[in-house]
């Protein structure tokens, strides 16, 4: 069994990792996607089948927490201001402004792309870290299977090598409403951890807090591509070769 340490934070607070929202009296904790689930699909003939279980293995779903609004003006692009509490969008028009750390707003210089539907990642992020030095262990963010049916709200999923690239994770959309809300408790997404070298190792998640090391690394990350643009994830992707020291007397 391989230990995955997480850490949540709210990005646009003060103390993002340190938000009261976060203390352990108010957090709601990652569940396991077939324990959260279990009511919905248990009653089905394909839950006893070991390959769709295998396919939720290691996956855990995640909350919001806090009440979110994201509004909008589906035929301008123009997101209210309120939304930015909550959101920083990638594809918008309007009158926007690029959320900056601590909470400070300053304005875009040119307005982010839009072609009718409002893009934008929710606020409350996550850092993973493995308890061992592996540097094979992956993570994908999928869907929560009736999101568009709940919300009309499309999660934007993807995956990478949170082992060797320590970058955040979260929850970005696809608006298709002019108004989306998540109540505190709504689930957001689900995360599924993959140990490459094992696939069907069991991962146990647990919270802890992040070493000044772990937090540098991690804004390190994400920051990468402001210098390397296009070229981080060529440095990540690969698991790094295994050398032996001594190979070179071997010539």
């Amino acid at each position: 069994m391989k230990t995955v340490y997480f850490a949540p934070k709210i990005d646009n607070s003060q103390l993002p990792f340190d938000h009261p929202l976060l203390d352990e009296v108010a957090y709601i904790p990652p569940v396991p996607f077939l324990t959260y689930f279990k009511d919905s699909y248990s009653q089905h003939t394909y839950a006893k089948c070991p390959a769709w279980k295998t396919s939720f293995k290691n996956s855990y779903v995640f909350f919001s927490q806090q009440d979110v609004e994201i509004s909008y003006n589906k035929e301008t692009g123009v997101v209210d201001d309120e939304s930015f509490n909550y959101c920083t969008f990638d594809e918008a028009r309007g009158l926007i402004h690029e959320l900056m750390p601590f909470g400070a707003r300053r304005g875009q210089k040119e307005a982010p792309p839009y072609s009718g539907v409002a893009i934008g990642q929710l606020n409350q992020h996550l850092i993973f870290w493995p308890k061992e030095n592996v540097k094979n262990m992956w993570l994908e963010i999928q869907p929560i299977p009736d999101m568009i049916r709940t919300h009309n709200a499309e999660l934007i999923g993807g995956e990478f090598p949170f082992s060797r690239w320590l970058r955040p994770s979260l929850f970005a959309f696809k608006f298709h409403d002019e108004k989306t809300v998540f109540k505190r408790g709504d689930p957001l997404g689900i995360i599924k951890f993959k140990n490459l070298d094992n696939y069907l190792e069991d991962v146990e998640l647990v919270r802890a807090d992040p070493s000044d090391k772990i937090i540098q690394r991690s804004e390190n990350h994400t920051r990468l591509k402001n210098f390397l643009p296009n070229k981080s994830w060529s440095l990540i992707k690969d698991a790094p070769a295994k050398t032996c020291p001594f190979k070179r007397f071997w010539k």
